[in-house]
């Protein structure tokens, strides 16, 4: 789940939250993602070309077991 409500302002969070077998209970991460970092995410675990700006970012890698 990836929420974002863009307040304009230079320090906004988005709240993002995985679940399901695989993913770190309680894990939470003090580093700084993009959008194109969660795209990259997610198209990596379907196995899927990323695309643009996702293809120059990491992917999310705390999470995950």
């Amino acid at each position: 789940f990836c929420y974002d409500e863009d307040d304009f302002n230079a320090d906004n969070h988005v709240f993002a939250a995985f679940c399901g077998r695989g993913v770190r209970r309680g894990a939470a991460s003090a580093v700084r993602h993009t959008h194109y970092g969660f795209c990259r995410t997610v198209s990596d675990n379907w196995g899927l070309p990323p695309l643009g700006q996702a293809s120059r970012e990491a992917p999310i890698a705390e999470p995950w077991i």
